[in-house]
C-alpha cells in the first residue's frame, strides 16, 4: 500500500562532476525534478522566508528550499526577489495567483510549476483541498 505523499526534497551542489541515475523499484509513480543552477556564485543573500505555512527544507549556497502547506482558502504573498522563485506543486491543487498585475487560475498536478521572475509581485491562494508545494528561493 502506498501513501502517495511527496518525499523529502534534497539538494546536491554537484561540486564534483558525476553521472546521476534515478530509478523506481516500486509499484507507484515516481517523479524527480533535476533543476540545475548554472551560476557559480550567488547574486544576493536574501532573508530567510518566514510564514506559518512555510518550513525550511534546506539553506544552501545558491538556493533556499521551503515546503509550503496551504490550507483551503489560504493566501500567501512572497516578498520581491532580486533573482526569482520557483514554486513546484507536490499534489493536485487548484490555485488563484497574481504575478505582477496578472491574475490567473491554475489546476496544478504534481510537478507543475510557476516561475516568478525577479522584481515581480506574487501571491497565491489555495482554492481547493489543503495542498503542498516546494519553493526554491534563488540567490
Amino acid at each position: 500500500m502506498s501513501n502517495n505523499r511527496p518525499g523529502p526534497p534534497s539538494y546536491d551542489s554537484l561540486g564534483t562532476p558525476r553521472i546521476h541515475r534515478v530509478w523506481n523499484n516500486d509499484s507507484v509513480w515516481f517523479q524527480v525534478m533535476d533543476i540545475e543552477l548554472l551560476k557559480e556564485n550567488p547574486t544576493t543573500k536574501p532573508s530567510i522566508l518566514e510564514h506559518p505555512s512555510l518550513s525550511t527544507a534546506f539553506n544552501r549556497y545558491l538556493a533556499n528550499g521551503y515546503k509550503m502547506q496551504l490550507k483551503a482558502s489560504e493566501k500567501m504573498e512572497l516578498p520581491l526577489s532580486q533573482v526569482g522563485y520557483l514554486i513546484v506543486s507536490q499534489v493536485d491543487a487548484t490555485v488563484d495567483y497574481t504575478l505582477g498585475n496578472v491574475n490567473q487560475k491554475r489546476f496544478m498536478k504534481p510537478g507543475h510549476f510557476i516561475w516568478i521572475p525577479q522584481s515581480q509581485n506574487f501571491s497565491i491562494t489555495n482554492k481547493g483541498e489543503p495542498a503542498s508545494f516546494m519553493i526554491l528561493q534563488l540567490k
